[in-house]
């Protein structure tokens, strides 16, 4: 609502543009990593900064633009199309911006993350978006539609939106009370090399083979009569070929279904991948069958471990601060995002006095898991410092309960000194030790007990952190 006047010094300039780029350098943001990309004018006797740099020619100005590397930019609707940076993680949204597809432009450019993996850090895994003002609502929708997308296409990244009544002062990240590491956990494949190195030999060299290498395919056809309303009529049309591809693409594609970085352990660059083979043919089949047999071995020889000489210190996490809950002895202050059984086991267990974590769902402490399931990592709910141990505890363990992968997640190995990690699961109810559920009364606390996960039945929640608790 401030009118700018270009008859004042920089320093009095009302322009947003120039008020925010006065607020990133008093922060110490250098002016050479902030681009100005917006239509501003300057007189003669009030100039701006040698080191502002304005790309104000629209069009003319954008091959000197994207030529060059910056760190903010500051822009209006002369960027809001064409331009593109994969690496931007973090948007400031300044102003009602009132059309759908704006907002949506916006919203893409800042959640693409080229080269994504998975990082201890929490803001190293989160794109940020601040809106300063929205007051037709339109964020709202769109913000609906695109967790609605996000939900069926990609459920492993989460959306998460907070209103700030208080203008912004009562911040969405929480540091850590004191310093307190965790150790990297992560899968040693050494001892499935040598099975993976047999599998791949014994793949057949399909290069010269005319017979194996075709397959029959189809394809759909649409009639639609031009100029009626009539509905198309669909015919599969049987085809005597395939889309030929190479052994090595079948072979990659098939692992990254389950494994991708198991790729990496095999010889891809062996030339019997380089055969041509149709996607429906037999060589195609066998060369998949083949791979899920490595993954097959890299499930079976190797192992979790824990590298307790290699641990990293726990970071900000971020809460909601309209839903948070403050603890007396969590290393943060406060959490949010609880589920009712969550909330309750956490209100439990900072009862019993000792330094605990709520671990983010998408977050800080990931462990590996070697099972060819729909998830490739485990997030525990909680972690627990104790005298000489580590305590990670899920309060939702139905689903790793009956899987291959229970066993290796509870017998994870330790290389280096530094303290123990141990594996909690809590399911509620009373289980038997074939692992079927007899009762709904209670909770039960599953351990790793003489190599065999072991389920131990409690009465009551107080009861099952005091056994999650024991050695």
């Amino acid at each position: 609502g401030e009118r700018d006047n270009i008859f004042q010094p920089f320093e009095s300039r009302k322009s947003r543009p120039i008020q925010i780029w006065r607020y990133l350098v008093s922060k110490g943001i250098s002016p050479s990593e902030i681009a100005v990309y917006c239509d501003l004018k300057f007189d003669n006797r009030f100039p701006a900064p040698n080191d502002f740099n304005l790309f104000s020619g629209g069009d003319n100005d954008y091959d000197n633009f994207v030529s060059m590397e910056f760190h903010h930019i500051i822009f209006n609707l002369s960027l809001q199309e064409g331009w593109d940076d994969p690496l931007c993680y973090f948007a400031y949204i300044d102003k009602d911006m009132g059309s759908k597809d704006q907002v949506t432009q916006v919203i893409g450019r800042v959640l693409r993350q080229p080269n994504a993996t998975h990082y201890a850090n929490p803001a190293l895994n989160t794109a940020s978006f601040y809106i300063r003002t929205d007051e037709k609502k339109v964020f709202d929708d769109v913000i609906s539609e695109v967790r609605q997308k996000l939900t069926a296409d990609t459920p492993e990244v989460t959306l998460t939106v907070y209103k700030s009544k208080d203008g912004g002062k009562n911040s969405s990240r929480e540091s850590p009370q004191k310093p307190l590491e965790l150790p990297r956990v992560s899968v040693d494949a050494d001892n499935a090399m040598e099975p993976i190195r047999t599998i791949v030999n014994k793949i057949p060299d399909f290069r010269n083979d005319q017979n194996n290498t075709v397959g029959a395919g189809s394809r759909k056809r649409i009639l639609q009569t031009i100029g009626q309303k009539k509905k198309v009529k669909e015919q599969w049309i049987e085809t005597e070929h395939t889309n030929r591809v190479t052994a090595r693409w079948i072979f990659k594609r098939e692992i990254q279904k389950y494994f991708p970085k198991v790729v990496n352990l095999c010889d891809t660059e062996n030339q019997i991948f380089d055969a041509m083979v149709e996607y429906n043919s037999k060589a195609a089949e066998i060369i998949r069958e083949k791979a899920v047999d490595v993954v097959d071995a890299y499930v079976e020889h190797a192992i979790v471990v824990q590298d307790a000489s290699n641990s990293f210190f726990v970071p900000d996490i971020f809460v909601n601060p309209s839903s948070a809950e403050t603890f007396a002895h969590s290393l943060h202050s406060r959490y949010s995002d609880f589920n009712n059984l969550e909330l309750e086991f956490a209100r439990e267990l900072d009862s019993f006095g000792k330094t605990w974590f709520r671990n983010p769902a998408h977050g800080c402490f990931e462990i590996p898991l070697l099972d060819k399931g729909d998830s490739n990592t485990f997030n525990p709910d909680f972690v627990v410092w104790s005298a000489r141990k580590i305590i990670a505890i899920d309060t939702k363990g139905d689903h790793l309960i009956n899987t291959d992968a229970a066993r290796k997640l509870f017998n994870i190995a330790k290389y280096g000194k530094g303290q123990d990690l141990l594996i909690r699961l809590v399911t509620e109810g009373e289980w038997s030790n074939d692992i079927k559920k007899t009762g709904k009364a209670g909770f039960t606390v599953w351990k790793l007990k003489n190599g065999k996960v072991t389920g131990y039945h409690t009465a009551t929640l107080k009861d099952c952190v005091t056994e999650c608790l024991k050695n």
